[in-house]
């Protein structure tokens, strides 16, 4: 239902245009149940795209995670080879002070 310019009320009959055709819609009662399901399908695509953002979010954390720890691990390596080569090489001049 619905007012005209006279603030009458009267039935408002809706119409849809298919191609050449055109066909009677109703009152718009009927649609409303559809109306509210596809705004709720839209919000649960929202709540799923917002998930699947989440979700690649993290997946992107972690995955920078992982490069910065095996970052970590590399450079580690190397401190402890330096390390133990300058040891090493240390107790090789001291075998060799001895001997000699």
């Amino acid at each position: 239902m619905g007012f005209d310019e006279n603030r009458e009320e009267v039935e408002i009959e809706r119409f849809e245009e298919d191609g050449d055709d055109s066909k009677e819609v109703g009152d718009g009662e009927d649609n409303i149940g559809d109306e509210r399901g596809s705004k709720r399908a839209k919000s649960d695509d929202m709540v799923v795209d917002e998930e699947e953002k989440g979700k690649e979010n993290l997946n992107n954390k972690q995955e920078h995670l992982k490069q910065k720890e095996n970052k970590i691990k590399e450079m580690t390596s190397k401190v402890l080879d330096m390390v133990v080569s300058k040891i090493l090489d240390e107790a090789w001049e001291r075998l060799e002070n001895e001997e000699g």
